[in-house]
């Protein structure tokens, strides 16, 4: 499970730079590579913010086309069978629809796995899709998928087909003082070159449940491996009080999980059984 404050810190920091989506991802991997080399110390983060914004103030960042093309509804005097045409670009604010969800999950069906990441804050990224730079200049030389899954703070759950082995984030929810017998503990990092979804497996399921206190994900690949996150309320709930000067991120609300999509847009859901569906390469604050 994700650390919240750091993931706060990582989204207020994004906030105050009017970062978009995809420079809010880059940056949370960026501070992760400056983490292993320094420390995740005030210092480290302070100096990888510096960094990242002179990458991304002297060579400048591109964005995106913002055309598109807009599906038309239906002919509704068609005869015969009828198809069902999601807009994968139609924004949507604060729905609680879970059919309408459902349907914009839809578009991760049929993409590769390519890999796990672990970025700042302990948070888990599934990458899908076409391998792709990013598009700081930090971060030149690595690869991201075109989809990105992010678990945020919540518990996940992957059940690898292959290895014969269930990983979890060791917070379920089950209140379980230690690791039982039955289980043992390693890095976090282990998750990233472990193989415990095969690179290149196809997603053959995605769909959300609700799951008090909120909206769940599952996602099967065709190796038979399955991924499942699921919010929860736990003791990073409760914020440490912040010193006098500093910025409080304690307040700010983060999602449960996000799906950054090729199509300029990013779905967040939660906190609550809401979600969102809005346009990645905007600052969040817009």
């Amino acid at each position: 499970m994700g650390r919240k404050r750091d993931l706060k810190e990582v989204d207020a920091v994004a906030d105050a730079f009017d970062m978009d989506d995809d420079e809010r991802f880059a940056f949370g991997d960026f501070l992760e590579d400056c983490k292993a080399q320094g420390g995740p110390g005030d210092e480290e983060r302070t100096r990888g913010l510096h960094a990242f914004r002179v990458g991304r103030q002297g060579e400048g960042i591109p964005r995106p086309s913002r055309r598109g093309v807009r599906i038309g509804a239906p002919d509704p005097r068609g005869e015969g069978h009828m198809i069902e045409l999601i807009d994968l670009r139609a924004i949507r604010r604060e729905c609680s629809d879970l059919s309408e969800l459902n349907a914009l999950l839809q578009q991760v069906v049929g993409q590769p796995f390519l890999f796990f990441r672990v970025s700042y804050g302990d948070e888990l990224r599934l990458h899908l899709g076409d391998v792709k730079c990013y598009s700081s200049p930090k971060m030149q030389g690595r690869t991201r998928g075109s989809y990105i899954i992010g678990a945020r703070a919540s518990s996940w759950i992957v059940v690898s087909a292959p290895r014969h082995l269930l990983a979890t984030s060791g917070d379920g929810g089950s209140g379980r003082p230690e690791t039982p017998a039955t289980a043992r503990a390693v890095d976090l990092k282990t998750i990233e070159t472990g193989g415990f979804i095969t690179p290149g497996s196809i997603v053959t399921s995605a769909g959300a449940d609700r799951s008090a206190p909120g909206l769940s994900f599952q996602l099967r690949c065709s190796d038979g491996s399955t991924a499942h996150i699921r919010p929860i309320i736990g003791l990073d709930e409760i914020e440490p009080e912040g010193e006098e000067g500093s910025t409080d991120v304690g307040a700010m609300a983060i999602s449960d999980w996000e799906v950054l999509t090729p199509h300029q847009r990013i779905l967040r859901v939660g906190p609550g059984p809401r979600w969102s569906y809005l346009d990645s390469a905007r600052p969040r604050t817009d």
